[in-house]
């Protein structure tokens, strides 16, 4: 079991002036946004999870939202979408793993980022936002049966259930994703329930050295090694 991605994501080095301005309190909430690494996906996906925002921030005030932006360019765009809002809500460019430690829940794509977000163990929504055509494309994929996995997320893959609330969406999907997000703030042992259970599956999927397992069961299965020969990470 394992995953070369978290041995690398045992070697971060989080920015501690960023995580003391941005602690989560149950008055004033750190939720974290991640549009994704792809300027389509964040053109599409950040203006539902900014509405999202909006209606958490009916119940929720003070909520802070920060946002992670991967380039230059996606940091304008997601500061061009701003204009006008109340929120305390703000891009931020390379600090994605520290948006997502800081974070108490966030609101994130689908892909890779959510081993990040299983790794530090945080309740999280999944969107995938497509064009119309696309999405009659997935549904007639699954009526079809060429679809396999009742699944996008990685972690709810892994799982085998819905760990993380999932969306593959073309239409306005903010009211569910809040009310995923506001259920975590409102209720500490439902947002327990989640951390305990990510916690779980992290112990069994995300153990390190994944990468030297993998040589060391190739070479041995080539006869190039024994069974008792370990090879270095």
């Amino acid at each position: 079991t394992g995953h070369p991605y978290f041995d690398e994501l045992r070697e971060q080095q989080l920015d501690p002036r960023f995580l003391s301005e941005y602690t989560s309190t149950p008055d004033s909430p750190v939720i974290g946004i991640l549009p994704g690494s792809r300027t389509l996906e964040v053109t599409r996906i950040f203006p539902m999870y900014l509405r999202t925002a909006e209606r958490i921030a009916q119940v929720f005030p003070k909520a802070r939202f920060p946002v992670a932006c991967v380039r230059p360019d996606q940091l304008r765009l997601v500061q061009s979408r701003l204009s006008g809002t109340r929120l305390d809500i703000r891009p931020f460019l390379g600090r994605t793993a520290e948006i997502i430690h800081a974070s108490h829940v966030c609101l994130s794509k689908s892909g890779s980022v959510s081993l990040e977000l299983l790794y530090h163990t945080k309740p999280s929504t999944i969107l995938y936002q497509i064009s119309r055509s696309d999405y009659e494309l997935c549904q007639l994929g699954r009526r079809l049966g060429l679809v396999a996995t009742p699944y996008i997320t990685l972690v709810n893959i892994l799982a085998g259930r819905e760990l993380f609330p999932e969306y593959v969406s073309c239409t306005d999907v903010s009211e569910p994703l809040s009310h995923h997000v506001l259920h975590w703030l409102k209720d500490p042992a439902a947002h327990a329930q989640t951390v305990a259970e990510l916690v779980r599956l992290k112990t069994r999927v995300a153990q390190p050295g994944a990468t030297a397992r993998t040589a060391e069961h190739i070479l041995q299965s080539l006869g190039v090694v024994g069974p008792s020969h370990r090879v270095a990470a």
